[in-house]
């Protein structure tokens, strides 16, 4: 499948707890060492309006704390029982021939800010460099949940909301309700954020940065603009268990990006890390992770969530004259959303794609990520089903049935690293 003549591509995620508090019938950490380098002010924030305390970066980076060796996620608020350590966005594609993969993993591939020209990006100390975050009631509402998450004083932190609200950049492509109807953004009648919504983050990153592509998996830049919108809702069950994300990829090169796969990446450590297991839902475009045992040593007394990465809205292909799509709030007639492609996985004692930020990464990392994408594995092998359920191989592993025990299930428990939601065969393209 090709997207041809097309400068964007769009995709709108929900990362979704309990999930049922899903579980299965019947040590010391080895992750790549997080390394970030962000700019703008504020280049980070954090996601808590509803049960869900996360950490937000303008580096692309999500769900991970600032101490390295600690989870990032926490659920439910307030608990410090953390049920994710880090995520990210991925992709991998083709330029001239030559793949090339980006976004961010343990690391981060991306800067803060905007290509301004082809090859040029936006001062990494321009004010507008930075991460956006608005609330409508943010002149009256109880601020307790930033304050703890140390994000300043009650007074800092209005004010920051204040600044945010009078500075949104429409401009540059962050939604608002347009209360007037003329098209653009005035801060004392239109309202900033996803219209809705209760808290809506939004910010730019680019992959021009080098040397921070080639620590990512040892790629030279594309010239890929990455839009990130994040929001979301409290107190209206279940989407006070849910963060919404959009990313809109934009190529701002002169070549096309071709064979291209976008996901989700995610280190899930659902409390106790060990006794964690993968699935996928293929009709409902979902992967996830839950416990193997009905209790946790770290959720104990509560009950253990399950984490869901649930695609809502693909990219654009080709489709019949029947069928519609939605593409960045529009409908296109004859075309249709992809679904989710492929689902994979990566256990903690499994090699994992090389990355050596230290000394600039090595390419091999790329092929590696790129098979992943696919949904293969690192050599490029399909991951192969048991024989007693017919032997063959999949791109879409561990998708039976946890509740009844049937099909393909993830039979071990441990650490995981999650490549969920990948995407098929894209040409990322500037217009003619």
């Amino acid at each position: 499948m090709k997207l041809n003549y097309a400068k964007t591509l769009i995709m709108i995620f929900i990362l979704t707890l309990p999930l049922k508090q899903l579980h299965a019938n019947g040590g010391v950490r080895n992750k790549n060492n997080s390394s970030t380098k962000v700019s703008g002010v504020p280049s980070t924030t954090h996601f808590n309006i509803n049960n869900i305390s996360t950490r937000i970066s303008n580096d692309g980076t999500c769900d991970n704390n600032p101490n390295p060796n600690l989870e990032g996620l926490i659920y439910p608020k307030g608990t410090n029982k953390t049920a994710v350590f880090e995520s990210g966005f991925v992709w991998g594609g083709k330029v001239n021939g030559q793949i090339r993969v980006g976004g961010s993993t343990y690391t981060s591939g991306l800067q803060p800010g905007k290509i301004i020209k082809k090859g040029e990006a936006q001062n990494l100390q321009d004010p507008s460099a930075r991460l956006f975050r608005v609330r409508s009631d943010f002149a009256t509402a109880d601020l307790s949940s930033e304050i703890n998450d140390g994000e300043g004083t009650e007074s800092q932190i209005r004010q920051q909301y204040q600044t945010d609200w009078d500075e949104w950049p429409a401009a540059d492509g962050a939604p608002f309700k347009d209360n007037d109807g003329d098209g653009i953004y005035n801060p004392s009648v239109d309202v900033p954020g996803v219209p809705g919504s209760n808290v809506t983050i939004f910010y730019i990153a680019n992959d021009l940065d080098s040397v921070r592509t080639k620590g990512l998996y040892g790629s030279p830049p594309v010239g890929l603009e990455l839009h990130v919108t994040v929001w979301g809702y409290k107190q209206i069950a279940p989407f006070d268990n849910m963060i919404f994300k959009r990313y809109q990829v934009i190529n701002k090169s002169d070549t096309n990006y071709t064979d291209a796969y976008f996901g989700i990446w995610s280190d899930v450590d659902d409390g106790n890390a060990s006794d964690d297991v993968d699935g996928c839902d293929t009709i409902l475009n979902l992967g996830y992770t839950y416990n193997f045992k009905p209790d946790d040593n770290v959720y104990n007394p509560l009950p253990p969530p399950a984490v869901g990465f649930a695609l809502l809205q693909g990219p654009i292909v080709n489709g019949n004259f029947n069928d519609i799509a939605k593409f960045n709030g529009r409908i296109l007639y004859g075309k249709k959303n992809l679904p989710m492609t492929s689902f994979g996985y990566i256990f903690k004692n499994d090699p994992y794609p090389y990355s050596n930020p230290t000394l600039g990464g090595e390419y091999k990392g790329t092929i590696e990520m790129y098979n992943l994408l696919h949904g293969q594995l690192l050599d490029g092998q399909y991951v192969p089903v048991p024989i007693e359920l017919g032997g063959r191989t999949t791109k879409f592993p561990y998708s039976g049935d946890p509740f009844a025990g049937t099909g393909f299930l993830d039979p071990r428990g441990f650490d995981h690293r999650l490549m969920v939601l990948q995407f098929l065969h894209l040409r990322l393209k500037q217009p003619d």
